[in-house]
């Protein structure tokens, strides 16, 4: 591995020298056992009649000491429940979304997404092998994905964050544009601001997955009037917001970002999605 890549973070890597060496220490191999046909422990009986001696990882009945637990955390961390509907964003070559619907007993929904036809294919070889019924498929780029469908959980591990090549950055930070239009941006497939007029507007989308976060400008609207607030009347919420964007709440679910000024508290919803929440299509 190239220890320059890395140069850029000496500063904020405690123990800089033992960091390079952890790097540089080959990682121990695991299996992932596939629970839909087989039992762990009839895998591990198979095994030991071939010659095999596998080492069981404690916490994690799926996985035997060969296949990396860096593709085993991801869907581990998200915990995914038999029934649920899930969403991998950047699924190919499969690893992970079959390990979801592994961990869901393959109950529920799994849309396994990727952008390109070859990786697909690779992504379908693995779903057949892996003998899933819960998977589907999707080719969309994830900035583009349809928000019309609402997943109970969302796992997005992007390739090029693994490379190392790639910054996410939100926030009213001075020169943020210009900083931008330095960078080669690769969207992670979740976009957290846009451009509108001078202004950096936060994403429905963005809200919806990171506003639970937000400390200020934060409201909750009951059943009629946040009905208003999705058709688009301007609303008079009864407590105090700072002029600007507003996270909107109903229920304890995050609905999306409104605009707070002089005419009161307006939706910045896209209007296809506005609609389609206020009809009740978008809720689990």
């Amino acid at each position: 591995m190239t220890v320059e890549a890395f140069e850029r973070y000496k500063e904020i890597i405690p123990d800089y020298p033992g960091f390079l060496a952890a790097i540089e220490t080959p990682p121990p191999v695991y299996l992932r056992v596939n629970t839909l046909k087989i039992s762990p422990a009839e895998f591990q009986g198979v095994m030991e009649e071939k010659g095999y001696r596998l080492s069981k990882v404690p916490g994690i009945e799926e996985a035997s000491e060969c296949k990396g637990l860096s593709s085993i955390w991801p869907a581990r961390i998200l915990n995914p429940q038999a029934g649920e509907r899930i969403l991998d964003l950047c699924a190919a070559p499969g690893g992970k979304a079959t390990h979801l619907a592994q961990l869901m007993r393959d109950q529920g929904v799994v849309v396994a997404n990727d952008i390109t036809y070859q990786r697909l294919r690779i992504l379908r070889f693995h779903i057949d092998r892996l003998g899933t019924t819960s998977i589907f498929t999707s080719r969309y780029r994830g900035e583009n994905f349809p928000v019309r469908v609402w997943f109970d959980r969302v796992l997005l591990d992007p390739p090029f964050l693994r490379q190392g090549r790639t910054v996410w950055a939100a926030g009213a930070i001075g020169g943020l544009e210009e900083m931008l239009k330095k960078l080669k941006i690769e969207t992670p497939g979740l976009p957290l601001l846009r451009q509108r007029g001078t202004l950096w507007k936060p994403t429905t989308s963005g809200l919806q997955r990171f506003g639970a976060s937000a400390k200020k400008n934060v409201v909750e609207l009951p059943g009629e009037e946040v009905l208003a607030f999705l058709s688009g009347q301007a609303i008079q919420p009864a407590c105090d917001l700072e002029p600007g964007y507003v996270v909107v709440k109903t229920e304890g679910k995050i609905v999306g970002c409104g605009l707070y000024g002089r005419a009161g508290l307006k939706s910045q919803l896209p209007e296809p999605w506005g609609k389609a929440l206020s009809r009740g299509e978008g809720e689990n």
